[in-house]
């Protein structure tokens, strides 16, 4: 190590003048003990500091040493940033494979002056022995486990003896009761039983219920509609080609609109349900089926109210 200024200075003459800068970087590193000068060639175009220098490391001291930007380094080696700046933090796992690390190591060692040789054996040192990374301290979370399972079994043993002691408690306070009652003389005496005044007539009234008074003045089947009226209604009806038929209906007692449906029934199955509105207290309304001459036999059509009860119904024969 150089201690001795005089030592230091003849060290620092025996630069070229283009090492000087260096140089100089080396002597203040020695010097003020920033660190130790272990291995350097002729030129002092290598070395590093004590047991904690990488290759990183120290390519990157020669580089600011010589107050050179990682980006104009990068242009003039024809390297990315992001390769130099992974070789600069010993990051070798973010570039291609050894023998392209090897080749990046020694076209950057010889820009900056240093040995290649060296370098690329600084870092197949540093490969085969690779620095151990801090341990990572793990939390110890027994105690605080250990804690919670405390505090649980504790609050369950107050809950458990509270429980425990609630029935003598209350034998308790029904043998306070009891004296008290006692000692002011109530105990045995019958208490009148306080009669509520009967209700009155408003009270008594029934409640109103919402019931949509609608009924069925007319009902008829028929083959045509005219003018809102049912033309030629009947029961029976000789069909020999397919033919509408229709269901007339007049609703009275609607106080809103609602609605009905007319369900056509042939030998008790449902053939047709529709839905039909009705917008006054008196309303005709109508549906239609189309009935096919092999249809034959009794039909049937039922009237629902807005509630699904059945109103009315009417039945017919198709022969």
């Amino acid at each position: 190590m150089l201690t001795d200024p005089k030592s230091a200075t003849s060290f620092w003459r025996k630069f070229q003048p283009a090492r000087r800068q260096t140089g100089l970087w080396v002597f203040f590193k020695s010097y003020y003990g920033f660190g130790e000068i272990t291995t350097f060639d002729k030129n002092c175009s290598l070395w590093h500091f004590g047991n904690m220098a990488t290759v990183g490391e120290i390519l990157k001291e020669v580089r600011e040493g010589k107050r050179i930007s990682i980006d104009k380094a990068a242009a003039d080696t024809k390297l990315s940033v992001f390769y130099l700046e992974a070789i600069e933090a010993n990051n070798w796992q973010a570039l291609p494979a050894p023998a392209y690390i090897r080749g990046y190591l020694r076209l950057y060692a010889s820009y900056l002056g240093l040995s290649p040789d060296k370098i690329i054996t600084q870092y197949e040192e540093q490969i085969a022995h690779p620095i151990p990374e801090a341990k990572i301290k793990k939390t110890n979370y027994k105690p605080i486990i250990l804690g919670v399972i405390f505090v649980l079994f504790f609050l369950s043993l107050s809950w458990y003896l509270s429980e425990k002691n609630l029935p003598t408690k209350q034998a308790g306070m029904n043998k306070l009761s009891l004296q008290t009652m006692r000692k002011k003389g109530s105990l045995g005496k019958t208490i009148p039983a306080q009669i509520s005044p009967p209700l009155s007539k408003t009270q008594l009234k029934p409640e109103k219920k919402t019931v949509l008074d609608i009924s069925v003045k007319r009902i008829s089947v028929c083959l045509d509609i005219k003018d809102r009226e049912p033309i030629h209604p009947q029961t029976q009806f000789h069909l020999t080609a397919p033919t509408p038929i229709y269901c007339f209906t007049e609703i009275l007692g609607a106080k809103k609109p609602t609605k009905v449906r007319h369900i056509w029934l042939y030998k008790g199955k449902v053939a047709m349900a529709i839905v039909l509105p009705i917008r006054s207290a008196r309303w005709r309304t109508w549906s239609r089926k189309i009935i096919y001459p092999d249809l034959k036999g009794k039909w049937e059509v039922i009237i629902l109210g807005p509630k699904k009860e059945k109103l009315t119904s009417i039945e017919f024969t198709v022969k």
